[in-house]
C-alpha cells in the first residue's frame, strides 16, 4: 500500500475567500495556493 505524504502549511486563513485582501485599502487580489516541493524550489 502506498503511503500518503503529509504536507504542512504555514499560514492562516481568517475568512472564506479566494483572494488576498489588503487590510488598509481593502483591495482584493485573486489567489491560488499550491503545494511546493523541495524539487520545485531547486528549479527556481
Amino acid at each position: 500500500m502506498k503511503r500518503k505524504q503529509v504536507i504542512h502549511l504555514d499560514f492562516e486563513i481568517d475568512k472564506l475567500t479566494n483572494s488576498i485582501q489588503n487590510v488598509i485599502t481593502e483591495d482584493s487580489f485573486p489567489t491560488d495556493v499550491l503545494p511546493v516541493t523541495k524539487e520545485d524550489l531547486k528549479a527556481v
